[in-house]
């Protein structure tokens, strides 16, 4: 796309993560570094696979793809197309779609937390990643330049269907 990925991505602790994890692809030469996200939508929850490759240019190739659905009553703090939100902003977790109310809870827990099945104007959403899951690929990161261990059980599914593919050029990201 010739933008830096960090162009895309408004956390700055979300930036650190994936420097890590174009810096592993790089060193992988070549090998692909995979791993799984949740990615939900307002009426599903979606576990995402995302594979990293870095060519012998240092170019980053980033495929995202759904692995796997699972269909839930509609939480409509996650509906897009409601764009009268209050000033507020929720944390969600990048990699777990837990969310921040007190402790990293489902959406479906923090709703209820918040009071968010009551009000008549929703908060925005905005991401960041939760303790366990910056633990846990950090310690995959600097255990594996391939698939990170922590995710293996979770792609279980057929090939995916809806893909999303982000070429990075050197010097971009």
């Amino acid at each position: 796309m010739g933008m830096a990925l960090d162009q895309f991505v408004s956390s700055p602790e979300i930036r650190v993560v994936w420097k890590a994890i174009l810096q592993q692809a790089r060193k992988a030469g070549g090998r692909p570094l995979t791993f799984t996200y949740r990615c939900d939508g307002p009426a599903e929850r979606r576990r995402m696979q995302a594979t990293v490759t870095a060519d012998r240019h240092s170019t980053i190739d980033i495929v995202s793809a759904v692995a796997r659905t699972r269909p839930r009553p509609p939480v409509p703090v996650l509906d897009h197309r409601i764009t009268a939100r209050t000033d507020e902003q929720i944390r969600m977790c990048s990699w777990c779609a837990r969310v921040w109310a007190d402790a990293w809870v489902s959406i479906e827990e923090a709703c209820r937390r918040l009071g968010l099945l009551e009000a008549t104007r929703l908060p925005a959403i905005t991401h960041g990643i939760c303790p366990p899951c910056m633990d846990t690929l950090t310690e995959d990161l600097d255990a594996s330049p391939g698939l990170l261990p922590h995710n293996r059980h979770h792609i279980t599914t057929p090939p995916p269907r809806d893909t999303l593919r982000i070429t990075s050029m050197p010097g971009t990201a």
